[in-house]
């Protein structure tokens, strides 16, 4: 079994994200950490922080962290998805110290953003783990931290997995996790995940996004971007353009660039089906979105190409709607 060593002296006590296979183990660097979040909760861990408020009244330490996990490695090396392990910094626990065993198990939930597309772009990677119940309480984290060289601290690899998609430019997920001592629960943490997978997202800094807790700055930069999506819709007088202008806004880069399509016109069938009242089968989506592309080019001609162009556009507002609400989310 590969194991990982922590020195702890100069890394923040916080959750790290680490990947783990058969020839490799390393810890993501945290770019930056902040004693606070910013924005709205999940609905579930806000329901969670109330069900535990008992928890929390009795707790030593009840920590709030925006933690900015560096990911841009991951676009070269993990074309479409990646499974990571959610590491905990062994000083988060009271009783480790160099040459210590500790083997325990944490109260750790995992809750993502209330918007469609984020949830689409992080899963539970382990089926008896993370949120399968809504209830924290009824979580348990199995967590191994044991003696290493040079008095370094080493956990075993068995911590929660996740899978993100790199397909995404960022991804925001947030954990609660209860620290056992005895029979209490002395340290709370409340924790802001952003894994940042490529710098910028149509022009902003996905970082300065979730670490800024001033509503108007956010808004305004958000505004923005709806005023660039905006000016890739065509007037209803003008045939509909290819749906690629919007993505390479989301996504910039030309490395993975195909499997990045794939994603968002995928996104763009759901809505599709979902607006025409869900009906047919899976394919009803890019069936309808080729037919339509098709009768666009006859706009200005006849009534079926000025309907499709008017549809085309109804339903590319309607993904770039949700985009919107993911950037809202960060």
């Amino acid at each position: 079994m590969v194991e990982c060593k922590m020195k702890g002296t100069n890394m923040r006590t916080v959750p790290y994200l680490g990947i783990y296979n058969s020839d490799r183990y390393f810890i993501l660097n945290n770019d930056t950490v902040i004693d606070e979040i910013h924005g709205d909760l999940p609905r579930i861990l806000a329901e969670n922080l109330v069900r535990i408020s008992d928890q929390i009244k009795n707790a030593d330490e009840v920590e709030y962290y925006t933690i900015v996990h560096d990911g841009k490695e991951l676009k070269y090396s993990y074309p479409s998805e990646v499974i990571m392990n959610l590491v905990m910094h062994p000083y988060v626990f009271y009783n480790i110290h160099p040459g210590a065993d500790c083997k325990t198990e944490i109260k750790c939930g995992l809750y993502l953003p209330d918007s469609e597309i984020a949830n689409k772009g992080i899963k539970n990677a382990d089926h008896d783990w993370l949120c399968i119940d809504p209830n924290i309480l009824n979580s348990n984290l199995f967590l191994h931290y044991h003696p290493g060289a040079d008095e370094s601290i080493c956990f075993s690899p068995n911590n929660g997995r996740i899978r993100f998609l790199t397909t995404f430019p960022a991804h925001v997920f947030f954990t609660l996790s209860m620290i056992p001592f005895g029979d209490k629960y002395p340290r709370i943490l409340i924790c802001k995940h952003v894994l940042l997978i490529d710098d910028s997202v149509m022009g902003l800094n996905i970082a300065n996004l979730a670490l800024n807790g001033i509503p108007e700055i956010k808004d305004d930069a958000i505004k923005g971007v709806v005023q660039r999506f905006c000016n890739c819709l065509p007037e209803y007088t003008e045939e509909f353009s290819d749906i690629d202008r919007i993505i390479e806004l989301v996504y910039s880069r030309k490395e993975n660039f195909e499997q990045v399509k794939e994603f968002w016109y995928g996104r763009l069938f759901y809505y599709i089906w979902k607006l025409d009242g869900m009906k047919g089968d899976m394919n009803y989506g890019r069936n309808e979105y080729k037919k339509l592309l098709d009768k666009s080019k006859q706009i200005g001609k006849n009534e079926d190409g000025n309907f499709a162009t008017e549809a085309l556009i109804r339903y590319t507002e309607e993904l770039i709607k949700h985009i919107i609400y993911w950037l809202e989310d960060i």
